[in-house]
């Protein structure tokens, strides 16, 4: 896996040296880097391979072309803040074995906190709101949410920063405007028909492994109801269900053409116009 740069982040990089220092910036650098390769590092422990680090102006990002299942996605996405605390925490304890330390790697254990921390905020795009929407099944409705919060939170972060300027200004604040500002007006229909691959019954990742799943219906079951129980993440085998026995055995493939060539609210029996009882 590598580290890309764009070219703005070089421009962006050598003002905040400029600002904080060369000393701060790769603490603050080191931090971002650390927090990616945890998600990469998780993700290839479940299977999933990432390709890049991708440095932008307003932060860093890891860059997967796969889609993740949904247990796979809390936990790979949860990695980068639980190693971003950690290595704070091991920062800090370390003080107190060599307390002349704290000198050398504050700012260190400051930049590791405050990106774990932050990260955890449920706002698009930070973890925090990635692990909501792998959890929920509202996952447009809840993204619009998100992005709603995160655009008020961003402003009050500007409020603060303005407040800030009577004493010694807190560029933290504007840097963490700007990163949700920026990156809730660039996603757009990318996130959409990212979320549409995920939640689509019709498309099925089989480069991540797609499970059989049995299902058993009645001839009376409605077929918006079947419809519901189609999910991307595995493939189904309906068996329909007559007294307790077991009267015909449908694939997917077929029960999604009678699906597409009825309406919705038909019960199954209907749509087929077939009479189990003579079975």
């Amino acid at each position: 896996m590598k580290i890309k740069i764009r070219p703005l982040s070089i421009i962006v990089a050598l003002l905040l040296i400029w600002k904080f220092g060369a000393s701060a910036f790769f603490s603050c650098a080191t931090a971002l880097i650390a927090h990616e390769y945890a998600h990469a590092f998780v993700a290839k422990q479940r299977g999933y391979f990432t390709k890049d680090v991708i440095f932008l102006p307003y932060g860093a990002s890891l860059e997967n072309n796969e889609e993740v299942d949904k247990f796979s996605d809390v936990i790979i996405t949860l990695a980068g803040p639980i190693a971003s605390l950690v290595i704070s925490l091991i920062t800090i304890a370390f003080w107190w074995i060599a307390p002349e330390s704290f000198t050398y790697s504050k700012t260190f254990a400051y930049a590791n906190l405050t990106t774990g921390l932050f990260n955890l905020l449920p706002l698009y795009p930070l973890d925090g709101a990635r692990v909501l929407l792998a959890i929920t099944n509202y996952a447009s409705k809840c993204r619009k949410i998100l992005k709603i919060l995160s655009v008020a939170f961003s402003l009050s972060l500007i409020v603060a920063y303005i407040f800030t300027l009577k004493n010694s200004a807190n560029f933290t604040l504007i840097i963490m405007a700007t990163f949700l500002i920026i990156a809730n007006l660039t996603s757009g229909e990318k996130d959409m028909y990212e979320e549409f691959i995920k939640r689509s019954p019709l498309i099925k990742n089989y480069n991540s492994g797609i499970r059989e799943e049995i299902i058993y219906i009645s001839k009376n079951t409605r077929l918006k109801r079947i419809l519901v129980l189609i999910k991307p993440s595995f493939r189904c085998i309906f068996k329909i269900i007559e007294n307790n026995e077991v009267v015909e055995i449908i694939d997917e493939k077929e029960m999604l053409d009678i699906i597409s060539s009825n309406k919705l609210d038909k019960k199954f029996s209907e749509a087929t116009r077939k009479n189990y009882q003579n079975f």
